[in-house]
């Protein structure tokens, strides 16, 4: 959120910069900018255009003069922060180069650019095949259901907000066939903000992510211009309806009131909360019951008493479920997740191997072989003969529980795990 609000001051900003020809003004765009893509690499692609934009609306006249006195104060404080947040920019990146060997770890353009410029990532540092070539045969249905289906998109639906700027535009349409005057379209000066729209469009049309439709957060950098852009069109129009005005001014509480509720019962991947009561100590979600569901649920329950006995830094690794994997109390590294952004690490069973001995992991979860698999919780062939050879090694020992067990491997010497010595028949 704190990037999706520095955006959108930006796009403010930008407005302000061309509409009055100020330098500051752009000065304080920029300064958002640095400080947006500092804070959350989805911001990048939306902030470059905008500033393309912006630059691109530029008029072609010279700069307003200055005027002096607090005109002259508030130029000085725009280049200080502007200044300032570079510097910070700057900060974040190098922190990042000398962590992971790459300024930034997405998106796909500027991670292909560093490899270009002889960069390399840094183990264990990883990046994810962020986008897919689109299946463009999946638009019209990909459309349909980002405006009328969003329960059919698993991550969508988080940040989906009602498409209450759809609603508006359908305002907007019908007061513009009936009014009798025309409204003047939108000055030049409100570029960037459209520019937004049509980068989110584009971004969610144009790229086929791994979650289908991708992930809600994607798209709010467009989603809220589109709000306010729509309600401003909306409300222009219907200006000259003062009876239809005042019809959609009644509406608009219901969507807001729709629009908090659903939000307030979907404010995770799922919806629910616990019951309703006046005990403010705890969580809204009811972590400690939901815990404990999820896991006896999942047949896990005994796993989890075992690792809540072991340090919280325990690193534990396998495959399991979700979500009741989130909820296991240690540090688990689901293999499949693993393989998203080190393929290399779980190619076979020497890559695990080597990536459990490296990586210091001493635990390993994954479900019973003579109980009915979990569609959430796939084994490959080799990854399942990994885990029984592990299971043979001298020192590891075996518990189970209802549907998953554990390898505890701490007492296994670290040398047989070494990729180069023979496996135990």
């Amino acid at each position: 959120m704190l990037a999706t609000l520095l955006v959108l001051a930006a796009a403010v900003f930008g407005f302000d910069a061309v509409r009055r020809r100020s330098l500051p003004a752009l000065a304080w765009q920029m300064a958002c900018i640095a400080l947006a893509c500092s804070a959350k690499i989805t911001a990048i692609p939306y902030a470059g255009m905008l500033l393309l934009a912006t630059l691109a609306a530029w008029p072609r006249t010279s700069p307003a003069p200055s005027l002096g006195g607090d005109a002259d104060r508030s130029a000085r404080h725009a280049w200080i922060v502007f200044t300032l947040s570079t510097v910070a920019a700057l900060f974040v990146a190098a922190r990042t180069l000398l962590l992971a060997g790459v300024p930034t770890i997405g998106p796909d353009p500027l991670v292909e650019l560093w490899h270009e410029l002889g960069m390399d990532l840094k183990a264990p540092a990883g990046t994810l095949a962020w986008t897919n070539r689109q299946d463009w045969g999946d638009v019209p249905a990909l459309l349909i259901d980002f405006l009328f289906r969003p329960q059919r998109l698993e991550h969508i639906v988080v940040g989906w907000v009602g498409n209450v700027w759809l609603w508006l535009w359908a305002i907007a349409g019908v007061a513009a066939i009936a009014a009798s005057r025309r409204v003047a379209p939108p000055a030049r000066t409100r570029v960037p903000v459209w520019v937004l729209i049509a980068t989110g469009f584009a971004l969610a049309i144009g790229n086929r992510y791994q979650v289908r439709g991708g992930d809600g957060n994607y798209f709010l950098y467009a989603l809220l211009p589109a709000f306010v852009c729509a309600g401003t069109a909306a409300f222009r129009r219907l200006d000259a309806r003062p009876r239809m005005f005042g019809l959609a001014l009644a509406c608009l509480p219901a969507f807001v009131a729709f629009q908090a509720c659903y939000s307030f019962a979907s404010a995770a991947w799922t919806p629910g909360t616990r019951a309703f009561d006046l005990n403010f100590s705890q969580s809204p979600r009811g972590m400690r019951r939901l815990r404990k569901t999820m896991l006896e649920n999942a047949g896990m329950w005994r796993i989890a008493a075992v690792l809540h006995e072991l340090p919280r830094a325990t690193r534990v690794s396998g495959i399991a479920e979700t979500p009741a994997q989130f909820w296991l109390p240690a540090r688990f590294e689901d293999l499949p997740t693993v393989s998203y952004s080190h393929p290399e690490y779980v190619a076979d069973p020497r890559a695990i191997r080597r990536f459990l001995r490296e990586e210091r992991i001493a635990y390993f979860v994954m479900p019973r072989e003579d109980v009915r698999p979990s569609r959430f919780a796939f084994v490959p062939p080799f990854v399942a003969e990994t885990a029984r050879q592990l299971g043979a090694l001298p020192g590891a020992r075996r518990i189970d529980d209802e549907r998953y067990y554990l390898l505890d491997l701490s007492a296994v010497d670290a040398e047989t795990l070494a990729p180069e010595r023979g496996w135990p028949q």
